[in-house]
C-alpha cells in the first residue's frame, strides 16, 4: 500500500509539471498608457507615445487592446494599427499592417474600461510595434494601451 501511495504522489507531480508546459508571457506595447485621445484624433508612435518593439516568439499570439470610455460609446470603431518587421526591427511595414478594430460601445455598456482580445497569425514576422490609434468615437478615450501575449507552440 505504501508503494502505491508513493507511486500516486510521483505520478501527480509528473502530471502537474507537464501541465505548466503552456506557460505564456505577455508584454505591453506602451510602458505608460496614452492618457487621452480626443474625438476624431489619432495618436502616433513617436509623437504621442513610444511603442516598444516586441519580438514575436510564436507564430500565433494574442493582441489585447484596452481603453476607458467616459460613457456608453456611440459604437464607432477605435482602430489600433500595428506595424510588423520581418528583419529583426531594421525596417517596418507601412502598407501591410495589422489592424484591430474595437467598437466603442462593447461591454460594459456604461462608462468604464473596454478590453478586447484577438488571436492573430504572425507568420514570418520577427517584431511588432503599435503604430497608431485612431479614436472615431464622438467622445474622448483614456488609458489606451495594447498587450501582446503568447504561449508555447
Amino acid at each position: 500500500m505504501r508503494k502505491f501511495k508513493l507511486f500516486a504522489v510521483l505520478l501527480v507531480l509528473l502530471l502537474a509539471t507537464a501541465s505548466f508546459g503552456d506557460h505564456r508571457g505577455e508584454s505591453d506595447f506602451i510602458a505608460t498608457a496614452i492618457a487621452t485621445i480626443t474625438t476624431g484624433a489619432t495618436a502616433t508612435n513617436g509623437s504621442e507615445f513610444t511603442s516598444r518593439e516586441l519580438p514575436v516568439r510564436t507564430q500565433m499570439a494574442t493582441i489585447t487592446v484596452t481603453f476607458t470610455h467616459a460613457g456608453a460609446g456611440d459604437g464607432a470603431n477605435v482602430d489600433f494599427y500595428f506595424q510588423a518587421s520581418y528583419d529583426n526591427g531594421s525596417t517596418w511595414t507601412t502598407n501591410e499592417f495589422i489592424l484591430t478594430q474595437v467598437a466603442s460601445n462593447i461591454a460594459p455598456a456604461a462608462a468604464g474600461a473596454r478590453i478586447y482580445s484577438a488571436v492573430d497569425w504572425f507568420q514570418g514576422i520577427s517584431h511588432i510595434r503599435l503604430w497608431k490609434v485612431t479614436n472615431n468615437d464622438a467622445a474622448s478615450i483614456t488609458l489606451v494601451n495594447a498587450t501582446l501575449s503568447w504561449g508555447a507552440m
